[in-house]
């Protein structure tokens, strides 16, 4: 099973995947996806990363991506005034050979508690970013998809440390049942409809949950997706088409690099 970590910039990524993901799975390998670099074409680099991205879910298992495609649906027409219609024919082709992917957006009810590191793109606009990427991740094909707010990650990283017998780990876990009492009370500053809805978003996740457990054999499903890599898959003429895009593209990009490391010398 591959999982897929995204969210604004400060949310928490690096945290979950450590202390939540990695204690289910620990053979998880970790993928980071990067920004455009300054000395790229930046269409043709996200292009050929998501290709990628999106070959590599298909093949592979046990991987954990840190940022997905949302991330460019949000942060592409965003800050770089770049259209993604490509993704939308990238997500309505290939959903069906992503099925062993896990898509998992972390949303904040608090921004206050989030620190700006310095490298987001432009941080006053995290609530903005935050809609962009509830919406596209709601609008978008991929099945297997699980929204956690940060009251869930409290719960879900609380159960973690149960099992740590460190010391200040006792007091910590006093502060994560505290921490959302405190919230309570800073929710009281915002509308009605918003509280409203933030709640019903953690009902809904806690529902969620609950049914995987019951309802979900991991060792079955794991047996399943196991078997299905052993068959042989027909590639389409469009994954076809993706793959000889994709080699074309970071050919390209290499090319582009050394005529670039050839002119400053």
């Amino acid at each position: 099973m591959n999982f897929v970590v995204m969210g604004i910039d400060r949310i928490g990524k690096n945290t979950f995947i450590e202390n939540v993901l990695k204690t289910f799975d620990p053979d998880l390998k970790e993928i980071h996806l990067s920004k455009p670099p300054a000395d790229v074409d930046p269409l043709m680099y996200t292009k050929a990363e998501y290709a990628e991205y999106f070959m590599e879910l298909k093949k592979n298992n046990h991987l954990v991506y840190n940022r997905g495609h949302i991330d460019e649906f949000v942060y592409g027409p965003l800050y770089r005034d770049q259209n993604t219609y490509w993704l939308k024919i990238y997500e309505q082709e290939l959903w069906d050979v992503v099925l062993n992917t896990v898509f998992i957006l972390l949303i904040s009810e608090n921004f206050n508690v989030m620190q700006d590191d310095g490298n987001s793109l432009d941080y006053s606009r995290r609530h903005e970013e935050q809609d962009l990427f509830l919406k596209h991740f709601q609008e978008s094909p991929m099945k297997n998809k699980i929204i956690i707010t940060t009251i869930l990650y409290t719960y879900i990283n609380n159960k973690q440390m149960a099992s740590t017998s460190a010391p200040g780990m006792k007091g910590m876990k006093i502060m994560m049942y505290i921490m959302p009492i405190m919230f309570l009370g800073l929710f009281n500053s915002y509308s009605a409809g918003l509280s409203y809805y933030y709640m019903l978003i953690n009902i809904i996740t806690f529902l969620q949950m609950y049914l995987f457990r019951v309802f979900l054999d991991d060792k079955k499903l794991r047996k399943k997706i196991e078997l299905a890599k052993q068959k042989p898959v027909k590639k389409s003429s469009f994954q076809k088409r993706l793959e000889e895009m994709q080699r074309q593209q970071q050919q390209m990009l290499r090319q582009q690099q050394q005529q670039q490391k050839n002119s400053k010398k």
